[in-house]
């Protein structure tokens, strides 16, 4: 009868110990999820700004965020589209490159007919 109570107890901390772990995986997800949803949350600031007609600030914004994350496909389509708006071609087709090197799927629908109209206003700007 010991035997069976000593194993129960053991039995009981093992899966203490394993349950403990799991929440702390879960835990660590969560935080995840929460930093993520941070940066979708700057990212919604930048889209709110870009419909504001806020072009300076979503360039200063983009580009710190840039400089912190290199990567920032959604940072770099913000800058893009200030720059679009902005009339500041040459810079405009620089980031949209730069949004399809990092997302080729992005190229046909997004960032191809950006670069096309760009292309349009620079070499209608040559011709004057």
């Amino acid at each position: 009868m010991e035997n069976l109570v000593v194993y129960l107890l053991i039995a009981i901390a093992i899966l203490l110990v394993v349950v403990l772990s799991l929440l702390g995986k879960i835990v660590h997800s969560l935080d995840q999820i929460h930093r993520l949803a941070n940066k979708w949350h700057k990212g919604s600031e930048a889209e709110k700004d870009l419909r504001d007609g806020q072009f300076d600030e979503v360039i200063k914004r983009s580009e710190k965020e840039i400089n912190r994350n290199p990567t920032n496909i959604q940072a770099h389509s913000c800058l893009a589209r200030a720059y679009y708006a902005k009339e500041m071609w040459e810079e405009a087709k620089r980031e949209m490159e730069i949004v399809a090197k990092i997302n080729p799927s992005w190229k046909r629908e997004f960032t191809q007919p950006y670069i096309e109209e760009i292309d349009k206003q620079l070499s209608s700007n040559n011709a004057d």
